[in-house]
């Protein structure tokens, strides 16, 4: 059986590279992208080539099974076998060539996973010390269960047109301060937002998701609380706060399982990398 050879291997990392950052095949690049793709492959192909030199290479076994899962998962994507081989034809790769570039790269993962292993348990006290260093990290902000009401300004009637606009939204509050009940209907009416359709819900809404007005407004107001007329860029807006979600924060214990994920991926991240500098 013949080689992998150093082309077949910058191709297959080229056609993974170019779909990852530009989102395209590879045989649709050209120019400086197609250029700055082959120079980061071979980048890449060199740095690999060491870590296949290395000692811990030598230890690590790929069973032909996780071979063929992979194959299968990738052949997967195609309807036919000749959809698969007109593809890596485009770029000049055989199916024999590219299930060796998956093999080569499987093993590679599996030497990272070899060196990352050798990381450290995290300890209760790392736990805790990035708990209480990203205590904002584990808090979920207040939210307002929101409707709003917009009525648009016809900017070519100047002043006029505001106060038009003004004048209804003051007739509609006072209307739904005395049966807030109506709001749907009357969002439905008068409302020129594609949410008037929904009564104008918009959710659960988290702080600075708003126009600046709008989100200051909101988060002053109490639960089934109507706001005066807020000006936009868009017009003008009633808001009603139906309801004040208060914001929680996860406890240690909440968020232990979460922390020590992250930080092993941090630790193995790093000793990869030191073992990878030192090659």
């Amino acid at each position: 059986m013949q080689h992998l050879t150093e082309e077949q291997a910058l191709t297959y990392l080229a056609l993974k590279i170019a779909d990852a950052q530009h989102g395209k095949q590879l045989n649709e690049l050209e120019g400086e992208q197609l250029q700055e793709v082959m120079a980061q492959a071979r980048r890449q192909y060199l740095l690999e080539e060491k870590v296949l030199a290395s000692p811990e290479s030598q230890q690590v076994c790929l069973p032909e099974t996780t071979l063929d899962d992979a194959w299968l998962r990738i052949r997967g994507r195609y309807e036919e076998e000749q959809d698969f081989e007109r593809a890596l034809a485009l770029v000049k790769l055989t199916p024999t060539a590219y299930r060796q570039a998956l093999s080569r790269e499987l093993r590679l993962e599996a030497v990272l996973e070899k060196v990352a292993s050798q990381a450290t348990p995290i300890s209760d006290e790392d736990v805790a010390r990035f708990y209480h260093r990203n205590l904002d990290k584990f808090t979920i902000p207040e939210k307002r269960r929101t409707r709003h009401l917009l009525i648009t300004v016809d900017e070519n009637r100047a002043d006029a047109g505001e106060l038009l606009v003004l004048q209804q939204m003051e007739a509609i509050r006072a209307r739904l301060l005395k049966r807030p009940e109506l709001f749907s209907q009357l969002t439905l009416q008068h409302s020129q937002c594609p949410t008037g359709v929904e009564g104008g819900q918009l959710g659960l809404v988290t702080p600075g998701l708003l126009f600046e007005a709008l989100d200051q407004a909101l988060f002053q107001m109490q639960a089934e609380e109507l706001s005066p007329p807020l000006r936009s860029p868009l017009g003008y807006h009633l808001l009603y706060c139906e309801a004040i979600i208060p914001a929680e924060s996860k406890t240690l214990e909440e968020a232990r399982p979460k922390i020590i994920e992250h930080l092993q991926d941090k630790q193995r991240q790093q000793l990869q990398k030191r073992w990878m500098l030192q090659l």
